[in-house]
C-alpha cells in the first residue's frame, strides 16, 4: 500500500528549521520530540510504498525510540501504530506524485 507522505517544518531551536517529509503518523511523534508549536505541516508529499505494516511499525520504533513511541501511542503501540500506518494509506490523487512542499517552498524562495 501506499502511505502518505506530507513535509513538515520543525523549528529545532530559534535559529534553526528543518524540513522532512513524513508520515502522518511520524508528525504525532514530531509533535511529542519538538512541541506541538514548533512543527507545521507545509505541504505534500509524493506517497511512499509501505510492503508490510508490521516492518513499518518496526522501523518506527527503532528510528525513534520505544519509550517515545510508548508515550505517543500509549502501552497499546503495538496495535495503534499499526492502525495508525493503515489509516494513512494515500488517496489516488495524493499517491500520484504531486510535488513536495519541500519543491514548493524551495521554488518560493527562489
Amino acid at each position: 500500500m501506499k502511505v502518505q507522505m506530507n513535509t513538515y517544518a520543525i523549528a529545532r531551536d530559534s535559529n534553526t528549521e528543518i524540513y522532512v517529509d513524513a508520515t502522518p503518523y511520524e508528525f504525532l511523534i514530531f509533535k511529542f520530540l519538538y512541541g506541538k508549536d514548533f512543527v507545521k505541516k507545509i505541504g505534500d508529499a509524493p506517497a511512499r510504498e509501505v510492503n508490510d505494516i508490521e516492518a513499518e511499525a518496526n522501523r518506527i520504533v527503532r528510528k525513534y525510540a520505544v519509550d517515545n513511541i510508548k508515550k505517543v501511542f500509549t502501552e497499546m503501540f503495538e496495535e495503534r501504530l499499526p492502525a495508525s500506518i493503515k489509516e494513512s494509506e494515500a488517496k489516488p490523487e495524493k499517491a500520484a506524485g504531486k510535488k513536495t512542499g519541500a519543491e514548493t517552498s524551495a521554488k518560493a524562495q527562489e
